[in-house]
């Protein structure tokens, strides 16, 4: 029964952070870097922004399994569900919210920053859970696991990777800039700094939620 709240919270934290992704796009300053591609990907192809974000996240897990090689173990393979249900959301969250808009430039701020806090407070209850990571964060820990860095090293290549691949997508088919820009940067920065300011808070809506607190109060 635990398992299951616990899982029930990490689809909530997906959700939230969806809906920070989709206020930055509403914001259209940028958004953050894991789904910088595929939001480029849906404005030149029949694909959304949600199924291009599958594709892409599964392309993550391949390249865990690469990297892995024979330690990569069947129960990562739940990445996979995960990522599909991270992608019907995403197309959600963005329907949710075609309704907002902007009319300046503070407005876009705005609707940036709002972006990044929904997305760090998503992205805690994501951490503070521990069922399953996300794909990218996946690589980020497989890569720590086979070679001697530091996950805060590899997990700014990850994130410069995918910021290049979406500009060099961008350019080579829109032949613009799309997807990428201040707001991409601000993401990269601030929303670690938000997962940091919201973790207790978010530890103790996880205990609450999942009856953690409970039982260590019968202990």
């Amino acid at each position: 029964m635990k398992w299951i709240k616990k899982t029930v919270f990490l689809f909530i934290s997906l959700a939230i952070i969806t809906f920070g992704v989709a206020f930055s796009i509403r914001g259209n300053l940028g958004i953050s870097p894991i789904s910088s591609i595929p939001y480029v990907l849906s404005l030149f192809t029949p694909l959304s922004v949600g199924v291009a974000s599958m594709l892409v996240n599964g392309s993550l897990i391949l390249l865990q399994v690469l990297v892995l090689k024979k330690d990569f173990k069947l129960y990562q393979l739940l990445q996979i569900p995960m990522v599909v249900v991270f992608g019907w959301l995403q197309d959600f969250a963005l329907w949710a919210t075609q309704g907002m808009g902007y009319q300046n430039y503070l407005q876009q701020w705005l609707l940036c920053l709002l972006g990044v806090v929904t997305l760090g407070i998503g992205v805690a209850g994501e951490i503070v859970v521990a069922v399953m990571t996300m794909p990218a964060e996946g690589l980020n820990l497989a890569i720590c696991s086979k070679y001697p860095v530091k996950p805060g090293n590899v997990k700014i290549a990850i994130d410069c990777s995918l910021v290049a691949g979406a500009i060099l997508i961008s350019l080579l088919f829109l032949h613009r800039l799309e997807g990428v820009r201040e707001g991409t940067i601000a993401a990269a920065v601030l929303v670690g700094t938000v997962v940091k300011l919201v973790m207790k808070p978010v530890q103790a809506a996880e205990r609450a939620f999942t009856g953690d607190g409970q039982e260590e109060a019968d202990t």
